[in-house]
């Protein structure tokens, strides 16, 4: 299991990171997060729900580099997933 995450911590998490956002941006990814929320709510299989979980994290650290956000906070947000990831979270 990808460390301690559960999907509602998970969507917590994404709607502060899109706060990081550029404001033009931000209404187009709450929607799709959103979205794939919704789209995977019935998913049942706790391993294919840590899939999930790892590779949305993965995909917010690279949309925050792609839209040039703080350094320093993208660097906390991959620590935080390297401390999960390692079961320490």
């Amino acid at each position: 299991m990808t460390g301690s995450m559960t999907p509602r911590q998970l969507y917590k998490a994404l709607f502060k990171q899109i706060k990081l956002l550029p404001p033009g941006v931000q209404d187009y990814y709450r929607h799709f997060v959103r979205q794939q929320f919704n789209s995977h709510s019935d998913e049942n299989d706790k391993e294919r729900i840590d899939a999930i979980i790892h590779q949305a994290r993965k995909d917010a650290i690279w949309l925050l580099k792609k839209h040039k956000v703080d350094e320093a906070k993208i660097k906390e947000i991959e620590s935080s997933l390297q401390d999960t990831e390692d079961g320490k979270s």
